[in-house]
């Protein structure tokens, strides 16, 4: 039957053709819309907090700059701090230069204190000795020379909070004194309310404390609400359907539009109003880092949602006339083509041998498409039975080397850990079973070693009739003694608690550590992967001094050395056959759960046994 063609479709392509043009008009429109939407929010957080710190860095850091100077003046001995005119003059001069504070005051070590005060030619004296603030400040060990400010607090003399920063001095004589000056909540309101004149958004202050220190709302005044007890409002002094009381609201979420890493944001719902705080933090002028930030309602900028909600309405008009109009071709053809992808998918999502094959297509492309799947499927079945008929027979790590190393894997020297595992009483026990029993025990009993084993990172390499040759530190982390003394633990207590075709098993295992030559031996067309080397073969002659020694573990001395952390028991020096020198051999003791200790090591000779 002669397939029909994409050609009988061209129809319904001008029709996907308009389509996908309206579709990408319009979705560049809304991306340019959100890509604008985002670089304007950013320019407000951006602009605004920079315009914020300008502002106060513009108030505050003169502040600085005053204290710092007449400190170089008092302690180069150029002007006397006495109760001289010239002094005086100094210090009143400097409030010209600073009109945002509200005095300043020097007060000596015997706390003698001068205060000048704004508008006053009087200059006010007095002993603070009895304040700690300034007993605690003329004390202290200061590590650096330079301006420090502090909390606010407040002062019954001015009626008004302050923050107060003060520079401590050291005299040509060695004397001590302080110089001080503050600035009031009011004075730093009005310093960013200055600063919001030309923004929409609220300016906000708060220190580490959670305190408000200042608020461009025009109708704020902190005055109201600070006393001797509580020196700074706090947001708890806000209405309750005030936003900024709100800002640190559990129910907050991330700033959809923001991508400052410096500036933090986060929005939150209130009253059936969406608000966004944009803030940072502010270090240099406070006892710790301030939060500046700015807050305002998404309803100021309904416009921006507005071009959104139109966009989207006129994108869904136009998508469904030509949906209507496209439908019965797109319905033909995607409808096999989602049937095709879906077999795809499921080709990762299920075992291959569940995914079923495709039939015969009406078109010619998807036919061949069709085709191409069911060839593909039958190349991935017969891949995945090769590799899971290869890794029955060759350890799972060492096979996917085999895979990329196109299979070749060159002799290499390693150090590693050897593990010889034999059954203990084998013979006897096939004796007294039929040959079928005897398999299925051999194969529980090897399925139980080889999972403890690899669960610590051994390869097996060998399986020789029951005995079982593994070994660690080939293709997997360090540490590989105590990885196999610690599997074969774990070996002796699973066996133990254990039964195959309800006859106990034991075994005995020989663990030594050594260099080991690993790689492919055999003929070019048939290969094993195995280690070879002396250090192998002492493994082996380990495992069957257990019967010697009525013990089920036995380790050299190079593997108790590299495992320190389990207590063994010395078992003694004994002459292992091949050996010209005699060999230290050890015993790892363990309780009856297979649990290594760990407390210490214990030596015992091998009389003791």
């Amino acid at each position: 039957m002669k397939k029909i063609t994409l050609t009988g479709l061209l129809t319904y392509g001008f029709s996907l053709i308009l389509l996908i043009a309206v579709i990408s008009i319009l979705s560049l429109g809304l991306f340019s819309t959100e890509k604008n939407t985002e670089k304007l929010f950013n320019q407000i957080a951006e602009i605004g907090i920079t315009s914020i710190e300008d502002q106060l860095n513009s108030h505050l850091r003169p502040i600085n700059n005053q204290l710092e100077y007449l400190a170089s003046l008092i302690e180069s001995g150029y002007i006397a701090t006495n109760d001289s005119p010239q002094f005086n003059k100094l210090l009143q001069g400097t409030l010209a230069a600073t009109p945002q504070v509200v005095g300043i005051a020097y007060v000596d070590e015997q706390y003698f204190a001068r205060y000048y005060a704004r508008d006053k030619t009087d200059v006010f004296k007095d002993y603070w000795r009895d304040n700690p603030l300034i007993t605690h400040l003329l004390s202290a060990q200061e590590a650096t020379t330079q301006v420090k400010w502090l909390d606010p607090v407040y002062i019954e003399g001015l009626h008004a909070s302050i923050i107060q920063a003060y520079r401590k001095i050291t005299l040509p004589n060695g004397k001590t004194g302080l110089l001080l000056t503050g600035v009031t909540l009011e004075k730093l309101s009005d310093i960013v309310k200055e600063s919001a004149k030309d923004m929409r958004p609220v300016i906000f202050l708060l220190n580490s404390q959670q305190q408000l220190l200042a608020l461009s709302s025009p109708d704020y005044h902190p005055g109201r609400f600070v006393n001797t007890e509580h020196p700074a409002p706090t947001l708890a002094n806000l209405t309750d359907n005030h936003p900024l009381k709100a800002i640190w609201d559990a129910n907050q979420k991330p700033s959809k539009w923001l991508k400052n890493p410096s500036i933090k944001g986060h929005s939150i719902s209130l009253d059936d109003n969406k608000w966004e705080f944009i803030y940072t933090d502010y270090a240099g002028f406070g006892h710790s880092s301030w939060t500046v930030g700015i807050y305002f309602s998404y309803d100021q900028y309904a416009d921006i949602e507005q071009t959104f909600i139109h966009l989207l309405i006129a994108s869904c008009c136009i998508l469904l006339v030509m949906m209507v109009l496209a439908v019965g071709g797109a319905r033909f053809i995607g409808n096999r083509i989602r049937h095709i992808t879906t077999m795809f998918a499921k080709v990762g999502q299920v075992p291959l041998t569940k995914v079923p094959r495709l039939h015969k297509q009406p078109l010619q492309e998807l036919d061949l498409l069709a085709n191409a799947f069911n060839n593909m499927l039958d190349d991935l079945q017969s891949h995945e039975n090769l590799r899971r008929l290869f890794g029955q027979y060759v350890p799972h790590n060492i096979a996917k080397q085999l895979i990329q190393s196109n299979g070749t894997l060159d002799p290499k020297i390693q150090k590693a850990t050897i593990v010889f595992i034999d059954i203990e009483g084998f013979t006897a026990l096939a004796e007294q079973i039929s040959p079928q029993q005897l398999i299925t025990m051999l194969n529980e009993y090897f399925s139980l070693i080889t999972r403890i084993l690899e669960k610590h990172d051994g390869v097996i390499t060998q399986f020789q009739g029951d005995a079982v040759l593994a070994v660690f530190n080939i293709n997997s982390p360090a540490e590989h003694a105590r990885q196999a003394l610690t599997a074969a633990i774990e070996i002796q207590q699973a066996l133990s608690t254990t039964l195959f075709c309800n006859h106990p098993m034991r075994c005995r295992i020989g663990i030594n550590s050594g260099e080991v030559i690993a790689g492919s031996v055999g003929a070019k067309d048939r290969l094993n992967y195995t280690v070879h080397g002396d250090d192998v073969n002492l493994a082996a002659r380990l495992e069957g001094l257990n019967k010697e020694y009525n013990t089920r573990i036995l380790i050299s001395e190079a593997t108790h050395h590299l495992a320190p952390d389990i207590t063994c028991r010395e078992i003694g020096k004994i002459h292992i056959r091949g050996k010209q020198r005699l060999v230290s051999v050890f015993a790892p003791n363990y309780d009856r759960n297979g649990n290594a200790s760990k407390q210490g090591y214990m030596h015992q000779t091998a009389h003791e046994y």
